[in-house]
């Protein structure tokens, strides 16, 4: 699938402005709320959210020019990253904790380096957001191995029906297929395979907003995915008598606990060999529900 006609407004890295000129290096948080955003626009064009979530986002002014757009310092800030580098993971890994607010919150609009990752700008409010949509939305994320080259092409095929693709490459600038060879230093958006010349058409968060890459090129390839959490009218004790015996696993934040005798039951533990044999067990017989579901069932501990 080709993912350009979602993708949102070009924003870029690098601030220029009669106040100041500065690097943020933030290529990482770029490219995943790109990723991020584009899947939603997508999902708000097909009709997967609920109109009431569009009027949410709407009125909290998560909209710019009718395309999604959260703000790309809020994750960076909270993960605590350096100017000298970040992980495609732990960026990841914050968003998945922390969710995304609105760019009107904490636009792009710091006068320098120093200003644009300052940690007190991040509010309460900016807080209270962020717990408001994670109600509505839940996001994940999985690395795409690539390790297979006989079958990549086809993986790669797969992977972008669902979603745009992070990945790693090394920074050019050029008006052909790109495939440079020092080290890897930048992070962008894969938006499309183009089969025809094997390359990959990625969205840039420098000036030139869309290149195409040799297929051969990137690395690290990670996969966001957005789940929309709908509102639900949940029959408790049909849901219970239907799992009994089985695990159930919380999607917003990973917990699982056993549905017995009408309960979810849990045993706390520190023992990781023990936490270590219950996940094993529990992926061999779980269903997995959103927390507001969660949040409805009745729980007793062992």
């Amino acid at each position: 699938m080709n993912w350009t006609q979602y993708a949102p407004e070009h924003e870029i890295q690098l601030i220029s402005s009669w106040l100041s000129v500065y690097e943020t290096m933030f290529c990482v948080s770029f490219s995943a709320t790109d990723g991020i955003e584009t899947e939603s626009n997508y999902l708000m064009s097909s009709w997967e959210v609920p109109t009431e979530y569009i009027q949410r986002l709407n009125k909290a002014w998560y909209f710019k020019n009718w395309k999604i757009n959260f703000s790309d310092r809020f994750v960076w800030i909270l993960w605590e990253t350096t100017k000298d580098w970040a992980y495609l993971f732990k960026i990841a890994s914050a968003i998945r904790k922390y969710w995304l607010i609105p760019e009107t919150m904490l636009p792009l609009n710091a006068k320098s380096y120093d200003e644009f990752v300052d940690r007190t700008k991040i509010t309460d409010e900016m807080y209270k957001m962020w717990e408001e949509f994670n109600k509505m939305f839940t996001i994940n994320f999985e690395w795409i191995d690539y390790s297979d080259w006989p079958i990549w092409k086809e993986t790669l095929k797969n992977a972008l029906k669902f979603s745009p693709l992070q990945a790693v490459v090394r920074y050019d600038d050029w008006n052909w297929i790109l495939n440079p060879s020092w080290n890897l230093n930048h992070a962008i958006m894969i938006n499309w395979y183009d089969e025809s010349n094997d390359a990959l058409m990625v969205n840039d968060s420098y000036s030139t907003e869309q290149k195409l890459y040799s297929r051969e090129h990137p690395r690290s390839y990670l996969q966001y995915s957005i789940t929309v959490n709908k509102p639900i009218n949940m029959d408790i004790q049909k849901f219970l008598e239907k799992n009994d015996q089985k695990w159930v696993r919380n999607i917003n934040n990973w917990a699982f606990w056993k549905v017995l005798r009408w309960k979810l039951y849990v045993a706390n533990s520190t023992d990781r060999m023990l936490m270590l044999l219950v996940d094993e067990a529990h992926r061999k017989n779980w269903v997995s529900i959103t927390d507001v579901e969660w949040q409805l069932l009745p729980k007793e501990l062992f």
